[in-house]
């Protein structure tokens, strides 16, 4: 019975053994296929030519912050009650111009006590220099001695010392009235009124804010491949902003000619750093806006719109050609395969992108989405309202 049962357990095993054979020998001609028929597809797609056309390029930052490098606060120098103001917001000023007087009644006192000791002093100097005068006569006549004439000399070089100091202490006391007014620091526009007439300022309190808003810059951070779309550096362009972003935070007024929250503003590159040129994977781009109008202050814009004013002649291609990154396409060649390209872009209307290197003049790229393709991938692509077999 042992000997039957160890036979039957034996059967199986080797039925077993034979089985996973087979099925992992079916599997495997199975995956072969498999393999044998995606080498030999050939998948549909959709591209299109680079070709040369003109075009305007465009772009979208969701916040840009402006500044203005001339904006500051006209100060009180010193303390005092705040007796007239001489400019109303939105005056136009230029530096030095003044702008209130302060009144401080300790300092016009010391001018007046000041002209007392000055006239006392001439005084004294006086009579010491007519002293002086007398002896000079005596001392030759042996009526007064050496050491009285030298002790009246001294005593006037005293004197004429002690009024030379009572003028220049008058002098400070006067440069002190002169700081009671406070005048513009910048050439500008009265943005605000900080105080009104009566009010008693401490040294150093801020009266007015005087600004000049015609240049405004904004400086960002962006990568290298987003700013090749920035090239040439000198060209102009045109930036606008919405319109529920142009309220007012100063009282800065209107320039003539605007057009209202359809205004567009001119826009270029200041600095670039690191420079063109130098390898870098993020540059610091600094901006220049021209702001004639008025219509923008130093403030925080949200989704700010550029683009180009020249419109340029350059090759391009369908703008979904490019990936997320924008750094590559897949292009399809003469012997009908897929190749993953590297590409420099520029520019974008949105629709095109600009190609600076990377792709040559009517080379076909795909367009109908970049999921799932690979390099050496056989394609039949459909271009200008064709199907080709491969040949370019």
């Amino acid at each position: 019975m042992k000997k039957i049962f160890f036979i039957a357990v034996a059967g199986v095993i080797v039925m077993m053994i034979l089985l996973v054979g087979y099925g992992t020998f079916l599997n495997y001609t199975d995956e072969g296929n498999i393999a044998a028929r995606l080498s030999n597809r050939t998948i549909k797609l959709v591209g299109a030519k680079a070709e040369t056309r003109v075009l305007r390029g465009g772009f979208t930052r969701k916040d840009v912050r402006m500044e203005a490098e001339n904006m500051t606060d006209a100060v009180s120098r010193l303390e005092g009650t705040l007796e007239k103001i001489y400019v109303q917001p939105n005056s136009k000023v230029v530096k030095g111009q003044p702008i209130c007087h302060i009144v401080n009644e300790d300092i016009d006192m010391k001018i007046v006590q000041a002209d007392v000791n000055i006239a006392k002093a001439q005084t004294v100097s006086a009579r010491y220099a007519n002293s002086l005068s007398r002896y000079k006569r005596l001392i030759g006549s042996g009526a007064v001695s050496m050491e009285q004439y030298e002790d009246i000399e001294t005593q006037y070089k005293s004197a004429l010392a002690e009024l030379e100091t009572l003028r220049l202490e008058k002098q400070q006391y006067e440069i002190l009235r002169d700081r009671l007014t406070v005048t513009a620091p910048l050439d500008g526009e009265v943005l605000m009124l900080y105080k009104k007439e009566g009010a008693f300022l401490q040294a150093g309190t801020s009266v007015a804010l005087i600004g000049n808003f015609s240049r405004l810059r904004f400086t960002e951070t962006i990568s290298d491949d987003d700013f090749q779309s920035l090239l040439p550096i000198g060209k102009e362009w045109e930036l606008s902003v919405e319109q529920g972003d142009m309220e007012k935070i100063y009282s800065g007024s209107y320039g003539g000619s605007n057009r209202g929250y359809e205004q567009t503003f001119n826009a270029h590159i200041v600095k670039v750093e690191p420079p063109v040129g130098q390898a870098a994977s993020l540059r610091s781009i600094s901006w220049e806006v021209n702001n004639s109008s008025g219509l923008l202050e130093p403030k925080r814009y949200q989704q700010v719109r550029f683009q180009e004013i020249v419109e340029r002649k350059v090759l391009a291609v369908p703008a979904k050609a490019a990936d997320a990154k924008r750094s590559s396409v897949f292009v399809w060649n003469a012997d009908g395969k897929l190749e993953e390209r590297k590409v420099i872009f520029g520019a974008s209307d949105g629709s095109f992108i600009e190609v600076q290197s990377g792709i040559e003049p009517d080379e076909i790229v795909v367009i109908s989405g970049r999921e799932g393709l690979e390099n050496g991938m056989k394609a039949e692509v459909s271009i200008e309202g064709g199907i080709s077999d491969g040949a370019q």
